[in-house]
């Protein structure tokens, strides 16, 4: 007779994000399976899914409930030939990236650069300028609001800029249809793609990536960064955090910052946006606060 570990949930546990700052979690859990996530989410309790921590502020005083850990949660298996990927969601996006470009499978590599999980980056479409993950997206498998285990084809979702069209859901496995290419050609794309970004964001410093969303402006999708940078905001700090001089739409954290610096940046940037072009702006990164989820 067999008997399974108890799943460990530890206790006021830092939260990792890449700001670098905020509080942490009362309870955390880091399950190693769909089992163990499902049994998880049978408790009668508030649940956080964390995946890299790229797209996340978490407000100083912590947060409440339990927060789960998709790190463990990464295998990548081939269904097929012919580029069918069914990929878990806590398995690393530039990882993933590099790998299928290696092999020959393109699709991706228009998303380099992103720092996510395949689950983070499908709930909220990740993308930017050189294409968006549902352009690959083939089927979601996710627990529901009700913690029931349901799958969905990408055409029965009301998929969308910045949005899986899956809020409420538990994403727990991504299958991905890539197409088959030159390895070469398609490294030489990814290394255009990453050059870019290079130049153009702060990618050495500690950063979320944009803080807010394009916003429709006379139904046209505008750019969050050119109405920040036109408002002025470049380098306008709030204690700790600062407003990026390469990407207006980044904010990057020095020394001695915290959450409510940025907070406070946010609401700052949001109202210069609003005096100057009368747009009101929308966050793109996820904000956790202690008790938001009662």
């Amino acid at each position: 007779m067999t008997t399974s570990t108890p799943i460990v949930i530890e206790t006021d546990v830092p939260i990792l994000t890449w700001f670098g700052v905020g509080g942490g979690a009362d309870m955390l859990a880091r399950p190693a399976s769909i089992q163990e996530l499902r049994t998880l989410l049978g408790r009668d309790e508030p649940v956080r899914i964390l995946g890299e921590g790229a797209n996340l502020l978490v407000d100083d005083g912590g947060v409440d409930g339990l927060v789960i850990s998709l790190e463990n949660i990464c295998d990548v298996l081939e269904l097929e030939e012919g580029g069918l990927l069914c990929v878990e969601a806590g398995a690393d996006l530039p990882k993933l990236i590099i790998e299928t470009v290696r092999r020959g499978f393109g699709g991706l590599e228009g998303l380099g650069g992103i720092p996510a999980t395949i689950g983070g980056a499908t709930f909220m479409n990740a993308g930017g300028a050189f294409g968006e993950i549902f352009e690959t997206v083939e089927r979601v498998h996710t627990f529901d609001p009700d913690r029931n285990q349901r799958s969905y084809y990408k055409d029965e979702l009301k998929y969308g800029y910045r949005t899986g069209g899956l809020d409420g859901h538990l994403i727990a496995a991504v299958e991905l249809r890539l197409t088959e290419g030159d390895p070469d050609k398609l490294r030489d794309r990814l290394k255009e793609v990453m050059a870019y970004k290079k130049t153009s964001q702060p990618m050495k410093e500690n950063s979320a990536g944009c803080v807010f969303r394009n916003p429709l402006v006379d139904g046209e999708r505008t750019s969050a960064g050119k109405l920040i940078d036109e408002a002025g905001c470049k380098g306008l700090r709030e204690g700790g955090a600062e407003v990026s001089d390469r990407h207006a739409n980044f904010f990057i954290t020095r020394e001695g910052c915290t959450a409510r610096d940025i907070l406070k940046l946010i609401d700052a940037v949001r109202e210069r946006v609003l005096k100057s072009a009368g747009v009101e702006l929308e966050t793109e990164i996820a904000i956790w606060r202690r008790g938001d989820m009662q």
